[in-house]
């Protein structure tokens, strides 16, 4: 569905884009008096000139495709990306310990799942997003046994 609006999407903005001032009354001049500077050939050359070096409302056409298509696309690589994520051990609002240091456990809940981590140059996944027990937000590199743990009851 998603690949069929976008093809629908790039083909009418190609139409419009390629829309000519064709048709209507003030297009095509009556130019039969021969009055110094009409000439039919030069109005005609400059107004394709201008289509040709993208002047007028064709140029903010491909702009605004352009732009949309930038955006479309971010959106659908994105969730392309969610989806080929693995599935984890934990869900949110569970009790988990995680490790700190060599020998350091700090116990938390989970509060957020895959948190993308955008400080660094590349996106960065962090499988967990953990709220300790003392009110930090960590995040917990990796779903592993030596990273993270659930509580046993």
């Amino acid at each position: 569905m998603r690949r069929s609006l976008l093809v629908f999407a790039a083909f009418t903005s190609i139409a419009a884009a390629q829309q000519g001032p064709y048709g209507g009354d003030d297009y095509y001049q009556d130019y039969g008096g021969r009055q110094e500077g009409d000439n039919l050939y030069a109005n005609y050359a400059a107004r394709q000139n201008d289509r040709e070096t993208g002047a007028g409302f064709g140029l903010v056409k491909l702009f605004a495709v352009g732009v949309g298509g930038y955006f479309a696309g971010s959106k659908l690589q994105k969730r392309k990306l969610q989806k080929e994520l693995p599935k984890l051990r934990f869900k949110v609002k569970q009790r988990v310990k995680c490790k700190m240091d060599s020998n350091e456990w700090a116990t938390g809940t989970v509060v957020g799942l895959w948190h993308i981590n955008s400080s660094s140059e590349h996106y960065v996944y962090m499988p967990y997003q953990v709220r300790l027990d003392g009110g930090q937000m960590i995040f917990a590199p990796q779903d592993h046994e030596y990273t993270i743990q659930a509580i046993k009851k």
